[in-house]
């Protein structure tokens, strides 16, 4: 019959997917080929009894109604328009770009008593994992490396009048997304 495999987003057509197939009348063996060369990958070209059956797996191009080659063992084929067809068309979800920027929350916070505050940030945007330093180092970080966007992510360890300490969060996309945040221990 016809089978038609959309994509997983609107800008790829579907690869692994497995579509089987079974054959029928005529006489055996058959042999079987794909009509678009490398459109999908056959686990056999040769099936060899009445019912038995091969599958097809998508590589990833697109293509519309490809129709297979069958022929039997007295070189009889599947009349025109009867042959199975299958399109590998692109999906209907949209492709959401990637983030461009990278936003760490609070911006800054200050504190006249540091010494054994936690201070919490939360990073969004960008791609994690998330590295994370801190200038100068020192304070503790946790977690570090920031697994995923919203994660919350405690500094420790700063001391009452130490300055200002930069917090820098940089996502793993190429090129890199820097965002950072301050502390001020007064």
């Amino acid at each position: 019959g016809t089978v038609t495999i959309d994509g997983p987003d609107a800008t790829t057509c579907s690869a692994g997917v497995v579509v089987q197939y079974y054959i029928f009348g005529g006489t055996p063996p058959y042999q079987v080929r794909e009509t678009f060369p490398g459109a999908v990958s056959l686990s056999t070209n040769t099936v060899t009894t009445n019912g038995g059956g091969f599958t097809a797996t998508t590589t990833g191009a697109c293509f519309t109604n490809m129709q297979y080659a069958i022929t039997d063992a007295t070189g009889r084929t599947i009349p025109g328009g009867a042959s199975p067809l299958l399109t590998n068309q692109l999906g209907k979800t949209a492709v959401t770009p990637p983030s461009t920027t990278l936003t760490v929350s609070p911006a800054s916070t200050a504190s006249a008593a540091c010494t054994g505050k936690t201070f919490q940030f939360i990073v969004v945007g960008g791609t994690a994992p998330y590295s994370v330093t801190a200038n100068p180092a020192g304070p503790i970080i946790a977690p570090s490396p920031v697994p995923a966007a919203g994660t919350p992510v405690m500094v420790s360890g700063l001391l009452t009048g130490s300055g200002v300490t930069t917090i820098t969060f940089v996502d793993s996309s190429s090129p890199k997304i820097v965002g950072s945040a301050t502390i001020t221990c007064s």
